[in-house]
């Protein structure tokens, strides 16, 4: 298990994005790891390395982790709830993967290449929209779904 931190979090290298991760999820302490570096690019290639969604895998590994740790250790005067880190951990994974889907969305511009078009249209088992179905045509005028006068070849 390797543990190693950069100091240079950024989405361009992997070097970068395990350090962006390490950033985001608050594993910088190298006297006490958290997640390996192996666990974190597992993390990226199964994200298609989206930092986000990798941060919030690795916060539920962390949080896995110190579940399986008693709920708390008193040392002397020194006590330490893993309990509740397991808990804020958990918490901070639903927080980024509550960011994720808010800013993963974007625009999709469909139906606009004519092959694809042509391939659904051919498509027997697919639902075919209303414009297909002659709407503008009038009544008892449309032709059969699927031939050269509906399609417009």
């Amino acid at each position: 298990m390797t543990w190693t931190y950069g100091n240079d979090p950024g989405s361009t290298t992997a070097a970068q994005r395990r350090d962006a991760v390490r950033v985001t999820t608050g594993d910088k302490v190298s006297t006490n790891p958290l997640i390996s570096d192996e666990e974190i690019a597992f993390f990226l290639a199964n994200n298609s390395n989206n930092l986000l969604s990798t941060s919030a895998d690795a916060c539920e590994a962390i949080a896995a982790f110190l579940g399986t740790k008693a709920d708390s250790l008193k040392i002397g005067q020194t006590q330490v709830e893993y309990k509740e880190s397991s808990a804020r951990f958990l918490a901070l994974a639903a927080r980024l993967r509550k960011q994720r889907a808010s800013t993963g969305g974007g625009f999709f511009f469909g139906g606009i290449s004519v092959a694809n078009n042509e391939t659904h249209a051919s498509d027997a088992d697919a639902v075919q929209p209303q414009s297909y179905a002659g709407r503008d045509n009038y009544p008892g005028t449309t032709p059969p779904l699927g031939t050269v006068e509906q399609e417009g070849v």
